[in-house]
């Protein structure tokens, strides 16, 4: 956790690794080029479809958001109401009040995945959003069921991550899956080579996918829908 907060602490000063992107997200007039734009364009309509227009901004829960949520422009344009959970809010709070960051849109409450439904009642959002974050989780079956949970009939689970990034990573502590599009679905290995399937047992269907292999450049873009 410490080594986390550190990394962030490098960025949200813009020294670090990338410090581009952290200021794009700092930057409200630049923050558009860090949101998903393909994806919610794609969902946003059918959100509209099912829900009614008038609903918007769409109620999002964000599991793992960091202290820069890349969704931090669909809140500035009213297109969703992001609530936002990741373990390490209380520290990213001290670095808001470090780097003078405190109007940041959205900013998590403490929490992780496998406790989002001591925090929400269930069926309380049109959509869940997860970047680079189940592959961090203890339980990963219980936190994607979670998730689901969360999101009421019709609405959408977006998820985007990098393929593996537990074996390229090395099993550190901070990477504890495999996350894979296999003929079983969308999966997770542990370090073990065992194989969970995250959506079985769950309502959801493919709605959308992307997916770069890991000899092209290891990302997934999925979206599933709760049926």
């Amino acid at each position: 956790m410490n080594e986390e907060l550190n990394f962030w602490d490098t960025e949200l000063s813009l020294k670090g690794k990338f410090g581009e992107f952290t200021k794009k997200r700092i930057d409200p007039k630049q923050r558009k080029e860090e949101f998903p734009t393909l994806i919610f364009d794609a969902v946003l309509p059918l959100l509209d479809e099912h829900f009614g227009a008038s609903g918007r901004p769409f109620k999002c829960v964000e599991l793992g958001s960091g202290p820069l949520s890349n969704l931090a422009y669909g809140v500035d344009a009213g297109l969703i109401d992001v609530t936002a959970v990741d373990i390490l809010a209380e520290g990213y709070g001290h670095l808001y009040e470090k780097y003078n960051l405190l109007d940041y849109p959205v900013k998590p409450i403490s929490g992780s995945g496998e406790v989002l439904t001591d925090l929400f009642e269930g069926e309380t959002f049109h959509c869940a959003y997860a970047r680079n974050s189940l592959d961090h989780t203890q339980d990963i079956l219980l936190s994607f069921k979670n998730l689901v949970s969360l999101v009421k009939r019709n609405g959408y689970i977006i998820l985007q991550h990098f393929v593996r990034e537990g074996s390229r990573s090395d099993w550190n502590n901070t990477h504890q899956w495999d996350l894979e599009l296999t003929a079983n679905g969308f999966v997770a290995f542990n370090s073990k080579g065992e194989e969970f399937q995250l959506q079985k047992g769950c309502n959801v269907e493919f709605s959308y996918v992307f997916y770069r292999s890991v000899e092209i450049d290891r990302w997934m873009d999925i979206v599933l829908k709760k049926v």
